[in-house]
């Protein structure tokens, strides 16, 4: 059979089509035998049409503003043009989808998938490109290479290997492999999830562990379990449930608080921020407060002048009060202030102590202590040397030791 012409509001059954199908307006396709019309050309719908079967074609295109409705699978080529609405009983594949409206399928394969409106996908979604410019509902299995989404994404689990972009909402209900996901509105992540970089500017949830390279939150994060990173920079508010843990640095400009333990490389703190305890295999710089409640661990902790340390803190060094630069952190998106004053840490547990001018401390356990002018400090422990300048209080006096207390970390 060659090139087919359907009438109007008419219905017809087919077969193999060798050539190019043109299907008027209203009209109804069903196979002649079995379950699937075949097109070696072009299938084209003049506007609103209904295919009672499974299509194969090399390109489909569908004119006026049209609907089309397959009950079956719908295979094609090459492209698949839908000026506005397209439905799907079964398999959607092709090369490149573009629908101008709405796009409904149970399972959708391409290379790229254009949709101007609404796309709804029930049960897989395999593509390297995606853009929705309205909402995106796919609960199922995803293997997408790139998802860009104008306005709200509900999906399910799988692997979205390269950049999840949502200018509005994002949610995934189960596990998700991702490349790397921005969030400029509100984003959640289902327990379990990993991926490569994380940034957010909005608001982000992860409901359960969440494990990624490298995170950046510019607004507020949540993570109901534990989370897992190489590195973290937080400008705005990130709260883990969990533990905590990096391979690398913790950057807090604005405030993180950790319900278990934190671990890492290095911290650096310029605003606030609270753990269980907090385990440093290197170094601590921290401006503004730190509360870790069962104390603080680093080879070297640097706490500048206007710090409050709540929890002992252990170093082979311990630097408090050290006065510099004026420090800005930033919360939610605002640039603070953090004023130059007093430092103020409890039990100090190092080699060597160095306490600044005008500052406070518990109890120092240490090697070497240097106690500058106008410090403030209730017990000083030492086993090699100590410095004492003028203007020192002192709630107790010094006492030399052959073996120094252990320390609680």
């Amino acid at each position: 059979m060659g090139d087919v012409s359907i009438p109007r509001g008419t219905t017809e059954r087919l077969g193999r089509v060798e050539g190019r199908l043109d299907v008027a307006n209203g009209a109804t396709i069903r196979a002649a035998d079995g379950n699937l019309v075949v097109v070696t050309g072009e299938a084209r719908f003049g506007g609103n049409a209904k295919v009672d079967c499974d299509l194969e074609c090399e390109r489909l295109t569908v004119e006026r503003s049209g609907k089309l409705v397959v009950s079956g699978d719908l295979t094609v080529h090459t492209e698949l043009d839908v000026s506005n609405a397209i439905e799907v009983g079964g398999t959607m594949k092709a090369e490149d989808v573009d629908v101008g409206g709405r796009v409904n399928a149970r399972s959708v394969s391409c290379k790229r998938m254009r949709v101007g409106g609404i796309a709804r996908i029930s049960e897989s979604l395999r593509a390297e490109l995606v853009e929705v410019g309205g909402k995106i509902e796919a609960p199922g299995s995803l293997e997408v290479k790139e998802l860009r989404v104008g306005g709200k994404a509900e999906i399910g689990g799988g692997a979205i290997t390269g950049t999840i972009n949502v200018g509005g909402k994002f949610e995934s209900s189960s596990r998700l492999d991702f490349g790397e996901l921005q969030v400029y509105g509100v984003g959640s992540l289902a327990g379990g999830s990993r991926g490569r970089k994380i940034t957010a500017s909005g608001k982000l949830e992860a409901n359960g562990d969440l494990e990624c390279d490298q995170i950046e939150i510019a607004g507020v994060a949540t993570v109901s379990g534990s989370c897992r990173a190489v590195r973290v920079e937080v400008k705005g508010k990130l709260d883990v449930a969990g533990s905590f843990s990096t391979s690398e640095r913790l950057d807090v400009y604005g405030a993180t608080e950790v319900g278990g333990e934190f671990a890492g490389e290095s911290l650096r703190v310029s605003g606030k921020f609270s753990a269980e305890k907090a385990i440093l295999t290197k170094d601590a710089e921290i401006y503004g407060s730190v509360d870790t409640r069962k104390g603080l661990k680093a080879k070297s902790v640097l706490v500048r002048s206007g710090t409050r340390c709540t929890g002992p803190i252990v170093g082979e060094s311990v630097e408090v009060g050290e006065s510099g630069p004026g420090v800005s952190a930033f919360l939610l998106g605002q640039r603070l202030r953090i004023q130059a004053g007093t430092s103020r840490v409890e039990d100090v547990y190092a080699s060597t102590v160095i306490i600044g001018a005008g500052s406070r401390a518990g109890r120092i356990f240490a090697d070497t202590v240097d106690l500058r002018s106008g410090c403030d400090v209730d017990e000083v422990t030492y086993l090699g040397e100590i410095k004492v300048a003028d203007h020192v209080k002192l709630a107790h006096p010094v006492r030399k030791v052959d073996k120094l207390q252990e320390p609680p970390l």
